[in-house]
């Protein structure tokens, strides 16, 4: 996990050693993911759910695994201080995705970050990869918004260490603002697609573009705001 946590995310890639240890050093916060299974029982356990068919089951959590199946970090580098900001990132085993696990880990960490310590600004960092879209489509689907590419910022070296390349790097970011009325936002629904991010995206550009012609004279409002004249 760290090996690919280390060649595609962009905080290990800029760290100033290239270790588990040093990058754990480097981070606010840092841990491991461990999977706790459920399992049915028929005994007297301490939990229970009633089913849609109105039967109670039972199910009893497992101690965790001791193999982590993903790890979650919180950085914050020099420049980022002035500005109450931080990066996060997340990796997940191949295995235990698309299991709610990312998104949970996701949700505590951003939970930390804003209401225990009062950050502005939490913002993920994806390089262009192979799983780049799913990173994107999982960031924009807890709240966060795309922010702009910035083309070919970082250095990814080769597999023997020389004959690397430039890659572009993807912003996206969330506010504290948007932390607190995250539940109502996503309760709306979050965007499905990327298309439909950026869709939404771009309507709310324009909208606020629009409002900055009209208040300086420069924007006809028509009664639909289809027509610009």
């Amino acid at each position: 996990l760290w090996d690919v946590l280390r060649d595609n995310a962009v905080e290990p890639l800029q760290a100033s050693m290239r270790e588990l240890t040093s990058f754990v050093d480097e981070c606010l916060f840092f841990a491991s993911i461990l999977e706790r299974p459920k399992v049915q029982c028929d005994g007297d356990e301490l939990q229970g759910s009633w089913s849609d068919s109105g039967v109670q089951e039972y199910t009893s959590l497992q101690p965790p695994s001791d193999d982590p199946i993903g790890l979650v970090y919180v950085h914050s580098g020099p420049g980022n201080i002035p500005a109450r900001e931080v990066n996060v990132g997340i990796v997940i085993s191949p295995e235990k995705r698309r299991k709610g696990y990312a998104r949970e880990a996701m949700v505590l960490a951003l939970g930390w970050v804003f209401d225990e310590l009062k950050f502005h600004r939490a913002q993920a960092a994806i390089m262009d990869m192979a799983d780049k879209d799913r990173a994107l489509l999982f960031f924009t689907s807890i709240g966060f918004s795309h922010e702009g590419i910035r083309r070919r910022s970082i250095y990814q070296s080769g597999m023997d260490g020389e004959n690397g390349v430039w890659k572009d790097v993807t912003y996206l970011a969330m506010l504290d603002t948007e932390w607190v009325v995250r539940k109502s936002l996503l309760a709306r629904g979050a965007p499905s697609t990327l298309w439909e991010e950026l869709f939404n995206r771009h309507s709310s550009e324009r909208e606020k573009l629009a409002s900055w012609e009209e208040r300086h004279g420069r924007l006809q409002r028509t009664a639909s705001m289809e027509t610009i004249r």
